[in-house]
This record gives C-alpha cells, structure tokens and sequence, in this order.
C-alpha cells in the first residue's frame, strides 16, 4: 500500500541513497523488526499523529525535509484516508440511529471495549424492512435512560443515508439537518 507520506519517504531514501535499515537507524530503531512494523504501519495509514508528536524531527532531519513538507504529505495521506473510510461508510451503509450523550469519550474506555465498544452503546438498529417514517418511534421506544460510560442522553441522530442525517431531541422533535451522516468518533464524517 502506498500513500502520500511513504511515497515521499521512499522518495528521499532513494535521492539520499538510504535503504530502509539506514533510515530506521537514523530514527533511533535498534529493533529493525520494530522499525520494518513502524513501516509497514505508515504505509496503511496507521500512527500518522505518532509521527508528528514523536518522529518528526528525526524524519525531517534524515530525510533532510522541512517540517512543513512531512506535515503537507502527512495531511494529504489523512485526506486519502477519509475519502477511503467515507467510500467504505457509504458502500456498506444502512439506515441507524446514534444516542446522542453528554460525553463522547467513554469514560472507563478499557471496559467499554471489552463490552462491545460505542456501537453497542451508542447505535440503535431499526427493524428489517421497516418505513422510514417509523425510525423515530422505533428510537424512543428503544431509548435508555442514560448510556453506560457515555452518561446522559441528550438526544439523537437518524442517518437515513449517507448524506442526509437528521437530529432530534429526546421528545422526537426535528431540531436540524446535517448533509452527512452521524458516526461514531474515529469513522470521519460528522463526528458524534
């Protein structure tokens, strides 16, 4: 896989005459089994905030770049990223609804993985062929009192598709539209 930021760090490797070993040592690797994982990672899209927080001067330094060089191909793989993830979303899209909460960090996020993470408290499924104009009633019969690690409810969203998501109050009054779909944080999108 190939993407913006390993095109460029394959790039200036082989204009510097680096080979992959060369580069990790010079990023402090002494593990190559380690830093080849790191690679590997990059080049799915994975750690991309890690290397701006922890690797980015020793990259710009080995790779002789300037910081907003790495910063403009670390960007640009981000947006391939989403586009990939929204194209993903859209392709596999069915109508749901998210509780809307008063946090959306988990608290106690270790626990509430291990319990099916936010899907399971956050995504209200509707019946299988169901009208869509009985997506309101089928949430607030469904709604909880308050949602385990994410606390009070405050309302919720309807994403009808994948461009067109309505929220609603607890009561089931309209409150405004959204051209795309709520998701759960880390999906893209309008984050919930």
């Amino acid at each position: 896989m190939s993407n913006p930021l390993t095109d460029l760090i394959d790039r200036r490797c082989e204009e510097l005459c680096l080979n992959k070993n060369d580069l990790l040592k010079a990023l402090g690797y002494r593990n190559m089994n380690k830093g080849h994982t790191w690679l590997k990672a990059l080049a799915q899209g994975k750690g991309l905030n890690k290397i701006m927080i922890h690797n980015q001067k020793a990259l710009c330094d080995t790779l002789e770049i300037s910081l907003a060089t790495l910063q403009d191909s670390v960007d640009s793989t981000w947006k391939l990223l989403e586009q990939a993830m929204d194209a993903e979303y859209a392709r596999n899209f069915v109508p749901h609804a998210l509780l809307k909460t008063e946090r959306t960090v988990p608290s106690q996020i270790t626990i509430c993985a291990v319990t099916g993470g936010p899907k399971k408290w956050l995504l209200v499924q509707f019946e299988k062929d169901s009208d869509p104009a009985t997506y309101v009633s089928q949430v607030i019969r469904k709604l909880p009192k308050g949602v385990p690690f994410f606390g009070k409810l405050l309302g919720f969203w309807i994403n009808y598709s994948p461009e067109n998501c309505v929220e609603f109050d607890l009561k089931g009054e309209k409150i405004r539209s959204h051209p795309r779909a709520a998701r759960i944080s880390g999906e893209t999108a309008l984050k919930v």
